[in-house]
C-alpha cells in the first residue's frame, strides 16, 4: 500500500482473503502499511470491520498469525487500543519493522506446524523490506 487506503484496496485484500480461506489451508499474513497514509477513513474501518465480523469463523480457522506494519507509532497505538478492546479472532500484532512482523509469524506457522511453501524466500522479503 502507498498513500491513502482506498475501498478498492480493502475489497482487493478482502478477496485475497476469501481467496485463502476458500482454499483451506492455514496462513499467516504481513500487512505493509509503512508506506500509508494516515488511517483508514471511518467509512473504511467499518468496512473492514463488517468483513471480519462475517469471516470470523474462517479467520479462526486458517489464520494462524497476522502482523500489521505501520510506521506512526500513534497508528500502532490506536490499533492496539482496538485489538484491545475488539481482539482479532487470530493472533495479531502491529509492529513498527519487517524483521518483528516476520518473527512473529514465523514463530506463529511453527508453533501451528504449518510448512512456509517454498515459493516464499523469507531472506528475499527481509532485505526487500529494508
Amino acid at each position: 500500500m502507498n498513500g491513502e487506503m482506498r475501498m478498492d484496496d480493502v475489497l482487493e485484500m478482502q478477496r485475497a482473503f476469501e481467496s485463502l480461506f476458500a482454499s483451506r489451508v492455514k496462513f499467516a499474513t504481513i500487512t505493509d502499511a509503512r508506506r500509508a497514509g494516515s488511517m483508514p477513513s471511518s467509512a473504511l474501518r467499518r468496512a473492514i470491520t463488517d468483513w471480519n465480523v462475517r469471516h470470523e469463523a474462517e479467520t479462526r480457522a486458517y489464520n494462524v498469525a497476522g502482523v500489521a506494519i505501520f510506521e506512526s507509532a500513534i497508528t500502532r497505538a490506536v490499533l492496539r487500543a482496538i485489538h484491545w478492546v475488539a481482539p482479532h479472532p487470530a493472533p495479531y500484532l502491529v509492529v513498527a519493522s519487517m524483521d518483528e512482523a516476520l518473527a512473529f509469524v514465523l514463530r506463529a506457522l511453527e508453533e501451528a506446524q504449518v510448512p512456509i511453501p517454498s515459493s516464499v524466500d523469507v531472506r528475499s522479503i527481509r532485505d526487500a523490506s529494508g
